[in-house]
């Protein structure tokens, strides 16, 4: 419901791309993270979010990817509750598992827009629920899943190790250790720089060092400063106390405490504030973790209460006062929104927001709001107008001052967005209760592309791509950038659609020698150039067949149709 009026934020655009290119067994090069393409695995290491793809075969909307979320998340319930009732029975199973289900940790998760941590939760729940059955099979099969969810999991499988070795399990405990020590540096300097291109660039614990062993060092000969650093500021304080005083910290008495470590060590020690705020997704792998080491922790406890009325009472009481303490917290939490009847229903501006998305072509590239992009992102190319970073000029231009300006103030600076590209030529061709969408005059597909010719010449305005020189042009190169040993020249080109740094997909280019003979240039992109709206730099590589052709024609085809012919000259290359 949130997402229907336009409330969603940026995680929700960058996922519901990447998955989006998944459910087309595409890779998942997304463009909305940093407004230019990049591999999805190079960002964060979460390959399991593919399972989702097929949810875009049956519904192709950002909401399917919501729904999917929660089902996963709502699968944890399951473990949960089974390692429950072994413990207490099922009446107090029963209480806790509800008590669960609305915590506030799992609903802010919920909230939050989509997150690949989301699968930790079913994943952890059930890891411990099989330890507790003693089936290997089960829980190494979730240790494997929880490596394919994100580049910090390795650290929690190395925990659940050490857990193990406390139940006794050392085989066990040591090939799980292992496989988490052995994995996390696998991944964070191979696996990662592997789809990045550098080095990955998500360390925010500089008060401990600079990489992750310098920062070991200071936490095991600077135990002070880690106590003083894991608590302070006052935030980190309240955190912790709502994650355990719903359930009576009574987690603080189970051997599962262990499982704490590694995930409040990578939020509280962090340098970043947003880790230490209860508002955001962040406490996803708490959850189910404070609810099963209350239940373990009120099993041991019970163990002391003679007698089996004394003792039912002893673990139904807790129970139900922490049904009752989640119950008085709802009030705070995302759930109750849905108690107002009109929060059910589209506002005006809502459903002006789809009229105006409505213009806007499926397939067409596009500039948006955060808030309204991600109702846009299934399709290769849409960028995000935020503070930080200025998107290229797309085709399509959509915001409104009816949602959230996101790192904005205020409306005023995309006002003024919006101005600057319609002095660039951009033509307003939906305005209403403060939406607007603006659409570069260029792109005709009834008509052909336009090749740019030297002003009174027909010789294209062409360039080699890393020289920025003009012709002649050899079809061999020396230089290093181009490992092929092929030079790649770049055209000027209107009424063709930008793909921005991707290979265009519907873009061919063709040169004709003195004999009539036509060969085929492969496009390897087409970038936007700052200046006139529509105007598109299309970067070729020279076939080897055109070596010393001399003058060839040159030209361009894009939705079917071929632009205007220009020469260029090509001589062969100078020894």
């Amino acid at each position: 419901m949130r997402h229907l009026h336009f409330q969603s934020d940026w995680d929700l655009a960058v996922f519901d791309q990447g998955v989006w290119q998944y459910s087309h067994f595409r890779a998942p090069i997304i463009t909305s993270r940093y407004n230019y393409p990049i591999n999805h695995l190079g960002d964060h290491f979460h390959p399991i979010i593919a399972i989702l793809a097929p949810l875009f075969w049956i519904y192709d909307d950002a909401a399917a990817l919501l729904v999917g979320q929660a089902l996963i998340v709502a699968l944890s319930i399951i473990p949960i509750f089974l390692f429950t009732e072994r413990r207490l029975g099922k009446h107090a199973a029963w209480l806790l598992t509800i008590s669960y289900s609305i915590f506030w940790a799992i609903q802010r998760t919920i909230d939050f827009d989509f997150h690949e941590i989301a699968f930790a939760i079913p994943l952890i729940a059930f890891a411990i629920y099989f330890i507790d059955v003693r089936k290997a099979k089960g829980y190494f099969t979730c240790f494997i899943l929880l490596l394919l969810t994100k580049e910090s999991m390795p650290a929690l499988v190395a925990f659940f190790g050490i857990y193990l070795l406390l139940q006794k399990r050392y085989r066990d405990g040591i090939i799980a250790l292992a496989l988490g020590a052995l994995t996390f540096p696998l991944i964070i300097n191979v696996v990662i720089p592997f789809f990045s291109g550098h080095p990955h660039r998500y360390w925010t614990y500089d008060t401990f060092g600079g990489t992750l062993s310098s920062a070991f060092k200071t936490m095991i000969t600077r135990p002070g400063l880690t106590l003083r650093v894991l608590v302070t500021p006052a935030v980190k304080r309240r955190t912790i106390w709502l994650i355990f005083s719903p359930f009576l910290a009574l987690p603080l008495l189970s051997p599962l405490i262990v499982l704490f470590v590694p995930i409040f060590a990578e939020r509280f020690l962090s340098d970043r504030d947003i880790f230490w705020d209860p508002t955001f997704h962040y406490n996803a792998t708490i959850a189910p973790l404070v609810a099963m080491a209350a239940a373990d922790a009120l099993s041991r406890l019970a163990k002391l209460v003679k007698g089996e009325r004394a003792r039912r009472a002893f673990i139904l009481v807790p129970c139900l006062v922490i049904l009752l303490i989640n119950l008085y917290m709802q009030p705070e939490l995302p759930i109750w929104r849905l108690t107002a009847p009109s929060y059910w229903r589209l506002t005006d501006e809502d459903r002006d927001g789809y009229a105006a998305m409505s213009v806007i072509p499926k397939d067409a590239t596009v500039s948006a709001q955060v808030a309204i992009a991600t109702h846009l992102m299934h399709r290769r190319t849409c960028y995000v107008i935020t503070s930080i970073m200025t998107p290229p000029e797309n085709k399509y231009i959509i915001t409104s001052s009816r949602v959230p300006t996101n790192s904005f103030s205020n409306y005023q600076p995309l006002e003024d967005y919006l101005s600057l590209q319609q002095k660039k030529g951009y033509v307003k061709i939906f305005e209403r209760n403060g939406w607007v969408v603006l659409k570069r005059p260029d792109i005709m597909t009834d008509s052909p592309p336009v090749l740019v010719a030297l002003e009174g010449s027909n010789r294209a305005a062409a360039l080699n791509s890393i020289t920025l020189k003009g012709e002649p042009f050899s079809v061999r190169t020396k230089y290093p950038l181009n490992t092929d040993g092929r030079t790649r020249i770049t055209l000027l080109v209107f009424n063709v659609e930008a793909e921005y740094g991707q290979k265009p997909h519907d873009l061919e280019a063709m040169a004709e020698d003195s004999r009539g003979r036509v060969y085929r240039m492969e496009a390897e992109a087409a970038d936007p150039v700052e200046g006139p709206a529509g105007l598109v730099q299309v970067n070729v590589k020279l076939p080897d067949e055109l070596e010393g052709a001399g003058d060839v024609w040159v030209s361009v085809k894009a939705h079917g149709l071929v632009s205007n012919k220009a020469l260029i000259n090509l001589q062969p290359e100078r020894q």
